[in-house]
């Protein structure tokens, strides 16, 4: 069995949550749609968490913080820049700011697998 999950938004105690509960299933795969950040106040751990998912795509979060926020509104704008302050956060190693930079610059925004197409946001426009 797959699970997918989607719009994380940077909620650890709900991601943890599910992540414990699918222990009790025989799953062979998470697959995650993206917006694992914004919005929550732990987007870092929940960056963290998801490296090990089996597929994880970028959503209009993760494209806002990698390259600009267009057409957000005001509220997650503030998301927004509270995920690259912390991103970019100097207390934390250099070598970890750069794996989570890394990882997130190296999301998919689709993922197609036979006749099936994931993606956050459609086909036209993956993460929108």
């Amino acid at each position: 069995m797959d699970v997918i999950l989607s719009d994380i938004h940077g909620n650890l105690a709900a991601l943890e949550a599910t992540l414990k509960d699918i222990e009790h299933f025989s799953v062979r795969r998470v697959i995650c749609l993206g917006d694992i950040i914004g919005y929550g106040p732990r987007p870092l751990e929940c960056v963290d968490l998801s490296m090990g998912f089996s597929v994880l795509l970028m959503g209009n979060h993760e494209d806002a913080v990698l390259f600009e926020p267009v057409g957000f509104n005001a509220r997650a704008e503030r998301a927004i820049q509270f995920t690259l302050q912390q991103m970019n956060d100097r207390s934390v190693p250099e070598e970890l700011r750069r794996a989570r930079w890394n990882f997130l610059g190296g999301l998919e925004r689709k993922h197609e697998e036979g006749d099936i197409l994931y993606v956050h946001g459609t086909p036209r426009v993956p993460t929108r």
